[in-house]
């Protein structure tokens, strides 16, 4: 069961959590690690990654989208973990973006972190995260981990919980009165 927890990278370096995501430590001296339109080294993705912002002088911002995959103790190879994230990545983003992946194995249970720069190599365009990236993310990794015999979050039960918070949502849209203003 893949457990997917997504973060997003503002102001300062992305530096930091690339060389995070590589550590020699946490991947096996980086057997672990790979990098998708970017190089497999920490220094060099970080300065390929911040050559792209460069060329589309794309600097501020969102930096980029810190995606952690954690997967149940026991129940996959390191091998299989870094395929499983590696693969997902290259289906959702490849085609456009500079991903870095690293798996680390350092605690009981295998978890994978990618690293996806928030300016397109190919237009200059930036990836916008929003509920729909979410879901496609979990669905894909869902479906990698089903292809691979492991098992998958119970769908219901977070349906349910996503139902709950789409209401609280809509509830404070429409009593709220700076959002009941802002649609008037």
């Amino acid at each position: 069961m893949a457990v997917i927890k997504v973060k997003i990278i503002k102001g300062g370096s992305s530096g930091i959590l690339i060389h995070y995501i590589g550590n020699p430590e946490k991947t096996e001296d980086c057997e672990y690690v790979t990098g998708i339109h970017c190089s497999p080294n920490t220094r060099n993705a970080e300065l390929d990654m911040q050559q792209i912002k460069n060329i589309y002088n794309k600097q501020r911002g969102i930096l980029g989208f810190h995606i952690i995959q954690s997967f149940r103790a026991g129940e996959v190879s390191p091998e299989l973990a870094h395929e499983i994230g590696v693969q997902m990545a290259k289906e959702l983003w490849g085609d456009k973006f500079q991903i870095y992946v690293g798996t680390h194995v350092n605690t009981n249970h295998i978890h994978n972190h990618i690293f996806i720069n928030s300016v397109s190599y190919r237009d200059g365009k930036k990836l916008h995260w929003n509920r729909t990236e979410y879901f496609n993310t979990r669905a894909t990794s869902d479906k990698f981990c089903e292809g691979c015999g492991l098992s998958t979050i119970d769908t219901e039960n977070s349906r349910k919980y996503i139902n709950a918070t789409k209401q609280y949502a809509d509830k404070f849209m429409k009593t709220n009165p700076q959002m009941v203003q802002l649609r008037q």
